[in-house]
């Protein structure tokens, strides 16, 4: 995804102008109880790998979610975060 979909000039002019991206990682030494939390939060508990969310940047409130499949088809990434740019 990170060298195909997120390169393709419109992902990646959404991506950039409009997102601020953040990465939850689950290696190393984590604390495991926070990252529940997270993942009930912001995922409603998903464990898929990767996941994406939009947070709304004022009420920190989740306002789309969409799993890895979106990620692998440019137009369907767009998409997603088209209504929300």
């Amino acid at each position: 995804m990170e060298l195909g979909t997120f390169l393709q000039p419109a992902v990646r002019g959404a991506l950039e102008d409009n997102i601020v991206e953040v990465r939850l990682h689950l290696d190393g030494d984590v604390n495991v109880a926070r990252i529940k939390e997270l993942q009930a939060t912001l995922a409603n508990g998903n464990v898929t790998m990767p996941y994406f969310v939009l947070v709304d940047p004022d009420t920190g409130q989740p306002i789309a979610r969409t799993d890895a499949s979106v990620a692998l088809n440019p137009e369907a990434m767009i998409k997603f975060l088209s209504p929300r740019l």
